[in-house]
Order: structure tokens, then C-alpha cells, then sequence
């Protein structure tokens, strides 16, 4: 089973600007990205790292759905899920997703 920095790692290698912070769950780490100060893709897609094969993803899914269940957060992520926001980070503003949460 791979840690966080290696799953981190994992996605800089593959050109993405990995964040200190992200979501896990029992088998995938969800992997957040900086942009520093450009906007990130409007169709972004969720970067997923399976734990126990090390195999990145990317995931285009629903607006208001989590890319994999029972998240937890790693590090210090915003206080929404990544179900209402994207996982890219423009400088200290994150990007929402442009529909409200459900109830």
C-alpha cells in the first residue's frame, strides 16, 4: 500500500501540481492540485490513486457527487468536500463547482 506523499508524488510525475492536502478513503487517495496563481480547467477532472495497485486516474463525474465514498480529509483541506468544489487551488482561493449542495 502506497502513503500520501507517494501517491503525491505519483501525480507531479505525471505533470500534475500536486496540493499538501486531499481526501482518502480505504482504497483511493483523492489528489488536490495548485495552479498557483492561473485559473484551474473548467472541466478538471478528479485524480484518483488507487492505494493498492498505485494506479492514477482521472475521474470526470457528477457535479455534485464525490469521486469515491466515505472520504476523509488528509492534511488541511477547505471545509467542502470535493463533491462542491473542484480539487485545483487558484493561489488561497479555491474554486467551487457552479451547483449548490444537496441536501
Amino acid at each position: 500500500m502506497i502513503t500520501f506523499d507517494e501517491a503525491r508524488a505519483k501525480a507531479a510525475a505525471a505533470g500534475h501540481p500536486a496540493a499538501d492536502y486531499g481526501w482518502e478513503n480505504d482504497n483511493v487517495y483523492v489528489i488536490a492540485f495548485d495552479y498557483g496563481d492561473e485559473l484551474p480547467p473548467f472541466d478538471e477532472p478528479d485524480r484518483l490513486v488507487d492505494k493498492h495497485t498505485s494506479e492514477l486516474r482521472e475521474v470526470y463525474g457528477l457535479l455534485s457527487h464525490d469521486p469515491a465514498p466515505n472520504l476523509r480529509p488528509i492534511g488541511n483541506p477547505p471545509d467542502r468536500a470535493p463533491s462542491t468544489m473542484r480539487s485545483g487551488v487558484q493561489g488561497n482561493h479555491y474554486r467551487r463547482r457552479d451547483t449548490p449542495e444537496r441536501n
